[in-house]
């Protein structure tokens, strides 16, 4: 079949060439032929001489510098278009014109899905959380109500049901949801050289809660008096909820020094061998879950993913940043540098959701260079603690949470990432199990 056809103007055109690569080779998986002329739209020629402009809105009035807080829009427009049914729309207008031979389209699809998976917005925000993370309420999504739909998918459906109107023989891609059990091992033993006694004063001192210090003290006499299992082994249980879900679970391993918030367990702990060669033999991935003081620290985490390599036999290549510290303008530089080549950390800490718009893995986008980084993207999009701690849902609502995302992801495509703790309590299990079935 001939290659579809796409003119765009030479204005930001690296930017334009990474979108238009995404939505038709990546996704669609339809051949293109990209020209850059001077022009003020997107032109889309398909086989049978039929096409397609969509409004090239923001990159056409855009500056160099444009990445400002100006130039991200204070509210959206909803797009209600045939099947389509309040579809937020970043930049351009509801505009949508068809007849026998072309389709134009007031709504800019282009920049608005550059705006989600670029992430640019976060480099425009330089307001910070405690954690030095963007805080999730002052995105777009979030403000506007949006971060619960996976809106670049939505674009992209729109886009193929334009092309499946105009030229029915062009082939596109079927894409099937999946589903990916991710696990932070943030602490491999919940009770060790009797730090009982420190857990139990903060239940009472520090967090006033006779209920948690009744659990802890009840667990800890379970485990040293019947030699039950540690509480935060629960592997075999993690490898059981992988059965419900499509692709090989992951368990991103911390291998940094102690510090505020980094136990720096890994150091000391002989036990993890045997766990990781558990984890391995049950078809488990291990990643790197880069400690909370090596943002921004290529050599750190160069340090860290050497030594879990070397410990536990392994070579490492997906990572995710623990309290997911995570900056865009130059955390990607540092996992490229240190032979990382897949990220699992971008997702909200308080919002379950589509930080990024998508369920797609993509390429990240390198504003220095102006291409795309040779490391993939794998949002976070729904996240045990999100929903059990800041959110502070029952059992019954993380269930139907986790359902909601799972259908989503079933119905739009893409990856559904999952993280779950192992030092999760069991109702969280329980209401990932019951979300997944």
């Amino acid at each position: 079949m001939k290659p579809v056809i796409i003119k765009i103007s030479n204005k930001f055109a690296p930017e334009k060439e990474y979108v238009f690569n995404f939505i038709f080779k990546d996704i669609l998986g339809i051949n293109i032929a990209l020209i850059k002329e001077d022009r003020t739209d997107h032109l889309i020629e398909l086989p049978n001489g039929k096409s397609i402009k969509l409004l090239d809105d923001f990159f056409n009035h855009a500056s160099e510098d444009y990445i400002k807080p100006e130039n991200i829009p204070h509210d959206v427009k909803m797009l209600n278009f045939g099947q389509v049914a309040e579809l937020p729309i970043i930049f351009g207008s509801e505009q949508i014109f068809i007849n026998d031979n072309d389709i134009k389209c007031g709504f800019d699809i282009i920049s608005s899905i550059f705006f989600m998976l670029s992430r640019w917005e976060e480099v425009a925000i330089t307001e910070k959380d405690e954690h030095g993370r963007l805080p999730g309420k002052l995105s777009l999504a979030v403000k506007n109500n949006f971060i619960d739909r996976p809106i670049v998918n939505e674009y992209i459906l729109l886009l193929r049901s334009f092309i499946e109107e105009l030229d029915p023989t062009v082939v596109m891609k079927e894409n099937e949801g999946r589903i990916t059990l991710t696990s932070d091992i943030d602490d491999f033993r919940k009770y060790s050289n009797f730090n009982i006694f420190k857990k139990l004063a903060g239940d009472l001192l520090k967090r006033h809660s006779p209920k948690m210090f009744y659990r802890n003290f009840r667990e800890f006499c379970m485990k040293f008096l019947l030699n039950t299992k540690d509480p935060y082994d629960t592997f075999e249980e993690l490898f059981e909820l992988a059965e419900l879900t499509t692709e090989q679970p992951i368990f991103f391993i911390p291998t940094a020094a102690k510090c505020q918030f980094d136990t720096g367990w890994f150091a000391k702990n002989k036990g993890i061998v045997n766990t990781a060669k558990f984890i391995q033999d049950n078809g488990g991935v291990i990643g790197l879950h880069y400690g909370y003081d090596s943002m921004g620290s290529v050599e750190k985490i160069r340090a860290e993913k050497e030594l879990l390599d070397k410990k536990l036999n392994v070579k490492v290549d997906s990572v995710r940043a623990h309290f997911l510290r995570f900056n865009v303008e130059y955390s990607f530089d540092d996992l490229v540098s240190s032979g990382i080549t897949k990220d699992y950390s971008l997702g909200y800490s308080k919002y379950a959701g589509f930080r990024c718009g998508t369920s797609y893995p993509f390429k990240a986008w390198n504003f220095k260079t102006r291409k795309p980084y040779d490391i993939e993207v794998h949002p976070l999009i729904v996240m045990d603690a999100t929903l059990n701690s800041h959110q502070e849902m029952s059992k019954n609502e993380i269930a139907a949470v986790v359902k909601k995302y799972r259908n989503l992801v079933g119905n739009f495509g893409g990856n559904l990432v999952l993280l779950l703790h192992n030092s999760s309590p069991k109702d969280v299990f329980e209401a990932f199990r019951k979300g997944l079935k």
